[in-house]
């Protein structure tokens, strides 16, 4: 007898009208024993008439082996957006996320799903593949103990080694479903390049419980990842996403992690963490325009990289100095040199951020936001 709802809901954004979907779908076929369990939901963010509706890379879902396959028009909605439209109409007690270009090797969400019933957590990461048909690399996700269920909090006090909290994507694990019924998968949809910082956070400090686990790889594409640039340094760098000029909510972002993290009753504990996260991101957007000479910067390199600084100050003006001094002496010394301009003055103390801005909606603890969603 088949499950009144699907096992795994696959929410496939599809961003460019060029993307090598037919590989995404056909990966798809070749996931769980029983198609009939996996339920597809297509959010198609291209321009009208051409998209993969257009071109007939859909073709009809019961031939493509993909009996539950829907297709969302989300013309005109940026990723977050989309994001979001796809998270609250999925059915499945499962949800995990791919673009339009990734690929999925044979069997990877059976093995997620398995692993998500067996130990009742909450979501899993994995290892992930990156690349082009340039070359592909392998990348391991910084967590030695596999297949068991982890706090959540406790990568957010590795400091200042690497943990599964610098692993961003969206796209590298699985999720149950309660955490989309209390809100804790939403991207902000006001963020377009830094959504996921604030997002990985709030996941990491709500969730009851996680997993690291070795599974199927995913192939992420790196031409799909318009919003790779807030990530650790396996997805790319701020730098990449950020240059002044495209970096237009960096800081957005970072402020908006800062909330999410000073509404913790624990606070105090992640904020050195947080601090080199900020600075780290910021310092490698300004490192490259700090080393060009005077000359060759043009006036609107100049501006942004002025706004930048600006920006981050008042920012960092938001922590303790302390924690400030040690996050930045702990960086590159090309990140201090550029970051010396943004430093707070001395005297400075630290002036709460919360009234800057939207925010994060927050909850104190997973029970609580279910209790919240009922």
């Amino acid at each position: 007898m088949r499950p009144d709802r699907p096992l795994v809901t696959a929410v496939v954004t599809v961003a460019r009208p060029d993307a090598r979907l037919g590989e995404t779908l056909e990966s798809l076929t070749r996931q769980l024993p029983d198609p009939g369990l996996l339920e597809v939901l297509l959010v198609d963010r291209t321009a009208p008439g051409t998209g993969p509706a257009a071109h007939g890379a859909l073709g009809a879902p019961g031939q493509a082996g993909l009996p539950l396959l829907r297709r969302l028009d989300a013309h005109g909605l940026g990723p977050s957006a989309a994001h979001n439209l796809a998270t609250a109409i999925a059915t499945g007690r499962h949800l995990t996320y791919l673009g339009g270009d990734d690929v999925l090797a044979p069997g990877r969400l059976e093995v997620l799903a398995g692993v998500l019933t067996r130990l009742g957590c909450d979501f899993v990461r994995t290892d992930h593949a990156r690349g082009d048909d340039a070359g592909v690399v392998h990348l391991r996700a910084p967590e030695s103990r596999r297949g068991t269920a982890l706090d959540p909090r406790g990568p957010l006090r590795a400091f200042p080694t690497r943990s599964t909290a610098d692993l961003r994507s969206v796209e590298v694990g699985m999720f149950d479903a309660r955490l989309a019924d209390a809100g804790l998968l939403d991207l902000p949809d006001d963020l377009y390049w830094s959504a996921e910082r604030p997002w990985t956070w709030r996941l990491h400090l709500r969730a009851r419980a996680y997993a690291v686990v070795d599974a199927p790889e995913i192939l992420l594409r790196r031409a799909q990842r318009p919003r790779s640039g807030d990530g650790a340094p396996e997805e790319g760098t701020d730098a990449a996403a950020g240059a002044p000029g495209r970096r237009p909510d960096l800081v957005a972002g970072l402020r908006r992690t800062l909330d999410v993290v000073l509404a913790d009753p624990q606070a105090e504990r992640f904020l050195p963490r947080l601090a080199r996260e900020l600075v780290d991101a910021v310092g490698q957007v300004l490192e490259p325009a700090h080393a060009a000479p005077r000359g060759a910067r043009g006036a609107r390199a100049g501006r942004d990289s002025a706004a930048l600084e600006r920006e981050t100050r008042t920012l960092l003006e938001s922590l303790p100095p302390a924690i400030v001094r040690d996050a930045v002496g702990g960086s590159s010394p090309a990140c201090r040199s550029a970051l010396h301009a943004v430093l707070p003055r001395r005297g400075a103390t630290a002036r709460h951020p919360r009234a800057a801005g939207p925010r994060l909606e927050t909850h104190g603890t997973l029970d609580a936001a279910l209790r919240a969603a009922r």
